[in-house]
């Protein structure tokens, strides 16, 4: 499997080989340290724990983990932004009314959440779960 970002903007384009093992994509680069991107790591394994050598559905695991709305230490922030935004964006599930020039833009947050799983065997699972009522 491979993993091609166009992010940040600016950096140049970003194409490498995925190794076998657990990885998290969020906002940022595959496996980056965000707090939300460890925290949802975290607790994907020990889903994976609990069910042991037990098949686990991708829809389930989406279902589980992606609705997370706790919000990272503000200490841990990355600090790429304002500490507000990135405070209120730092769940892995992010709903929040967001302003703009004085009036409310509405919602913002988390359309969609996606897992992939590809078994020893070649595999594959996917699952898109697509929010689209409220945000």
């Amino acid at each position: 499997m491979v993993y091609i970002s166009n992010r940040p903007i600016g950096e140049p384009l970003t194409i490498q080989q995925v190794s076998p093992g657990l990885h998290v994509l969020s906002n940022a680069k595959l496996d980056s340290p965000w707090p939300k991107a460890k925290r949802l790591g975290k607790r994907f394994k020990q889903v994976l724990n609990k069910y042991g050598k037990n098949e686990v559905l991708v829809k389930e695991m989406v279902e589980k983990l992606m609705k997370d709305k706790v919000k990272a230490d503000k200490g841990k922030l990355p600090g790429i932004c304002a500490l507000d935004w990135e405070f209120n964006h730092s769940s892995i599930f992010v709903e929040m009314d967001t302003p703009r020039w004085g009036y409310m833009q509405g919602l913002c947050g988390t359309r969609s959440s996606a897992a992939l799983m590809i078994g020893v065997g070649g595999e594959v699972s996917f699952c898109d779960k697509y929010l689209d009522e409220g945000v």
